[in-house]
């Protein structure tokens, strides 16, 4: 009984440690998917941002009279490259699922 127990453990132990090397193998792409991820954190804070901006600009340039016309093109140019921002990264995603998908 004991013995049996003792190779039992063995075994256990042997497949932990296989298990222990293929995580360890995966360290490296973990920690570039987790940079990935920290990215498009980023990348959408940034243009949440652009957009909000935009969008106060948008709605302060018809309260101000001289600076309307700066304003509304400073509020474009925001909203437009939080919307560039956006679409880019969603483009991004879509090659990198549909080259995933083609490759099986």
């Amino acid at each position: 009984m004991t013995r049996e127990r003792i190779d039992a453990l063995e075994a256990d132990k042997r497949e932990l440690k296989a298990e222990v090397g293929r995580l360890i193998r995966l360290a490296p792409e973990n920690a570039r998917l987790e940079e990935a991820l920290d990215n498009a954190g980023a990348n959408n804070l940034v243009a949440t941002i652009l957009i909000s901006v935009g969008g106060f600009l948008v709605s302060y340039a018809t309260f101000t009279d001289k600076m309307a016309p700066k304003l509304a093109a400073a509020a474009a140019g925001c909203l437009l490259a939080g919307i560039g921002l956006m679409a880019w990264q969603s483009l991004r995603r879509w090659r990198k699922r549909q080259d995933r998908d083609s490759r099986g």
